[in-house]
């Protein structure tokens, strides 16, 4: 699923998640409240979700989200260098700046490895599904990271 304000943006991301990641697109929209109805009625496997938006951010709309995706793969994207200093926002598996050369092929990149298409290994996502459900920490215990998730 993609939510983002800017129509060119989403066209941009699904024409590479479809051409290059060989992904289908459940839905897409423009606001935070609309991907909430939305991750609850198409229930995605992945949400690339906009930071900044008009109505409700894609922060205000992410505990939700994830309430209705417990297992989804959700990838924050900002356009602001200052938010993509921040830390992983909880919820979110990733945090990308769409500002980078490289931020529509890390998220293709993670979603193929999420998919589980290549022997690619995810460690950020892996320790935020084990968190959640309550198990064991994979790659041998509970390791923090601070900045950006790596995706590539």
């Amino acid at each position: 699923m993609l939510v983002d304000d800017d129509p060119s943006i989403r066209a941009v991301e699904r024409r590479l998640l479809e051409l290059e990641g060989g992904f289908d697109i459940c839905a897409e929209c423009a606001d935070g409240r609309t991907a909430i109805d939305l991750a609850e009625q198409e229930r995605p496997g992945a949400v690339i979700l906009d930071l900044a938006m008009p109505e409700m951010s894609g922060l205000d709309a992410l505990p939700a989200i994830r309430r209705a995706l417990p297992d989804s793969l959700i990838v924050l994207c900002t356009a602001s260098p200052r938010m993509s200093q921040a830390r992983v926002p909880p919820g979110a598996d990733a945090y990308l700046e769409k500002t980078s050369n490289e931020w529509t092929s890390q998220i293709v990149n993670a979603l193929v490895a999420f998919a589980g298409r290549t022997e690619q290994r995810w460690p950020l996502w892996e320790r935020r599904v084990a968190e959640r459900r309550g198990e064991p920490q994979p790659y041998g215990g509970p390791e923090r990271r601070r900045g950006r998730a790596d995706l590539g």
